[in-house]
């Protein structure tokens, strides 16, 4: 009897055993199947997304695609997790997805580069040229300011399209009237800001780089007035801060008088227009940029890269104003490493002045552009 007691409780347990140990459920995971990193697309163009889980529908709760300052493009919340993003302007933007299941576990997604329309070589604010819609641009009149702004397709300012901001009342303070748009900032980076602009007559505006919640922090400002129309900068703003928030304002009140506005540009020497990736570790299999040596420098330096496979490359030297002085190397090569010397000399054997320049490199293989850059000092 005690025996058969004994094999009926060791045999409750077992049960109870295999009840309440835990379950081992397949890993959280998300990726983005469409687009391709790197992938180019037309102008005002509806860009196909999607994304694939590594989990039971079921258990998901939903997932999240999201876009350059982690605004969100389009929550889903079942299969299948895809849509069209549709008429994105021209600009350059960075995309990735979260997932979270129904017991708020969350994975998120390797994040993608995607270029729409043509975009100038590091230009970090999409549509500059107001083409498509107002999107993503934002526009303010507080403080009893009174305002609108429209996307006029047939005034000529730098192409067919530009902005106008009519102003009833004007506030008493440039801010009080703001047509704005989110950039990030990175420390250490040196900027160029640039567009074109015209106004009924002369008026005076600021073009500011500000965090975008109190205290309101401007890390930069520069005062200008519009006089005639055309181009106006390249403004330089030497970056002190980090905020992934920031936003990029013009600030066009205290005064009615109206305000045209084309093809902003906000240029970072250290971006490329395809997918950016940070100077490399230099490791076998891979594509990389080594920094150059020495550094700072006088009358050599030497540049060390390696490619993972057979590549199309193309090594230049930038000043700090983004245009490009030289170019070191433009030839199809071969993979394994390599290295080339700068003299400190601009084309026709010009002696380059002292200052801050950037070697960039990009490597195009097998559909995908590289490009990696980084900082050379030079002191004559």
């Amino acid at each position: 009897m005690k025996k058969a007691m004994g094999m009926y409780f060791f045999t409750l347990i077992i049960i109870a055993a295999l009840f309440t140990a835990p379950s081992f459920s397949q890993e959280l995971k998300v990726d983005i199947t469409t687009p391709v990193s790197g992938q180019h697309f037309a102008n005002c163009a509806d860009i196909p997304m999607a994304a694939s889980v590594q989990k039971g529908a079921a258990d998901i709760k939903n997932v999240i695609f999201y876009f350059n300052q982690g605004l969100t493009m389009k929550t889903l919340s079942k299969l299948p997790y895809e849509f069209n993003w549709e008429n994105i302007p021209a600009g350059f933007y960075k995309v990735w997805a979260k997932v979270t299941d129904k017991s708020s576990n969350i994975a998120y997604s390797d994040t993608i580069y995607i270029v729409v329309g043509e975009v100038t070589d590091g230009n970090i604010l999409p549509n500059g040229q107001f083409d498509c819609r107002q999107w993503p641009w934002q526009f303010q009149a507080q403080q009893g300011a009174v305002a609108s702004w429209v996307i006029d397709p047939e005034f000529e300012l730098d192409d067919s399209t530009a902005a106008i901001v009519l102003i009833t009342a004007g506030g008493s303070a440039d801010w009080h009237i703001q047509l704005h748009q989110g950039v990030p900032i990175d420390s250490g980076h040196t900027y160029f800001i640039s567009f074109v602009a015209a106004a009924d007559e002369d008026k005076p505006i600021a073009v500011a780089v500000q965090e975008n919640k109190d205290p309101w922090t401007v890390y930069s400002q520069t005062n200008v007035t519009i006089t005639t129309p055309g181009p106006y900068g390249p403004f330089q703003f030497d970056c002190m801060n980090t905020d992934p928030g920031a936003y990029l304002r013009f600030n066009v009140g205290n005064n009615i008088t109206t305000f045209y506005l084309d093809a902003v540009e906000f240029i970072d020497p250290m971006v490329s227009g395809v997918t950016p990736e940070p100077v490399a570790v230099m490791q076998p299999g891979r594509f990389a940029l080594g920094r150059n040596y020495p550094n700072p420098f006088n009358s050599s330096t030497t540049v060390k890269y390696q490619l993972a496979q057979n590549a199309d490359v193309k090594l230049e030297i930038y000043n700090m104003r983004g245009q490009q002085v030289l170019t070191l190397i433009d030839e199809n090569q071969t993979a394994g490493d390599h290295e080339i010397s700068w003299d400190g000399k601009f084309r026709n054997s010009i002696p380059a002045p002292s200052g801050m320049y950037i070697c960039r490199m990009t490597a195009k293989a097998a559909g995908r552009t590289h490009a990696f850059s980084t900082k050379m000092l030079l002191l004559q």
